[in-house]
């Protein structure tokens, strides 16, 4: 009896120990995730990247699992093949777009149900709620440059759109130029300081809650920032 004691008491370690060691390559591959989408996958460019992989191989990650991450990115979705996309609405017509890891598919769509439902909310059709969000690349930059030397620069390239937010400037424009924008940088590195240049969905009408409203979707958003699935999601306010 005691053999099978220490037996079982060994394997609860083990299984303890396995599960940590799920959580910790999860979040790193939420890390690695978001580096992609940030920096691309040009590990050589990509700061962010080199030091998530190195915490990957600290936690004895194996290589397998972040190269897969970093060969199956679609630059084009700013996403990995690796992640699924879901999506839901609330009472008030918020709507969610939700990337998730390609780890237990039953799991994460039980648990997603369940935040939804709590809250008198449902996983719904992803084609419907990608119609509330446009696919924009979105470049944040300050510069000392006057407002029309900026325009002489910006108005050289195919964008969607200018804004003059004071402080910093905002130029929007499709995902497939992307390459024109970072050559556009890379032309105007001494008069132009990034704040920052992503891909991703932004929603074509935000919301206007109530502080009511916002408390009870704060219950939603809380269980998704705590689900160890979840990599990334959007809202429309």
């Amino acid at each position: 009896m005691s053999g099978h004691s220490k037996f079982a008491n060994i394997k609860h370690k083990k299984n303890l120990n396995d599960q940590k060691k799920a959580k910790s390559f999860v979040k790193i591959a939420k890390e690695i995730t978001t580096a992609l989408q940030k920096g691309g996958a040009n590990l050589k460019n990509n700061k962010a990247l080199q030091n998530a992989i190195s915490k990957a191989k600290s936690l004895n990650m194996p290589k397998s699992h972040y190269l897969n991450l970093i060969k199956n990115f679609d630059s084009k979705t700013n996403q990995s093949q690796d992640l699924t996309l879901y999506s839901a609405f609330n009472p008030f017509k918020c709507a969610f777009l939700i990337w998730t890891l390609k780890t237990n598919k039953n799991r994460v769509v039980a648990n997603l149900k369940s935040y939804f439902e709590k809250h008198n909310g449902s996983l719904v059709n992803k084609n419907v709620v990608l119609n509330f969000f446009n696919f924009y690349g979105c470049l944040k930059f300050k510069t000392s440059l006057s407002e029309n030397q900026i325009l002489e620069i910006v108005f050289n390239y195919d964008i969607i759109d200018f804004k003059n937010q004071q402080s910093f400037f905002i130029i929007t424009y499709l995902p497939e130029n992307k390459e024109m924008i970072k050559e556009m940088i890379s032309k105007n590195k001494s008069k132009i300081e990034v704040i920052e240049n992503i891909i991703s969905y932004f929603p074509k009408n935000k919301l206007i809650l109530t502080k009511e409203q916002k408390l009870k979707i704060a219950k939603i958003t809380n269980l998704l920032d705590n689900d160890e699935d979840v990599v990334k999601y959007y809202q429309n306010f």
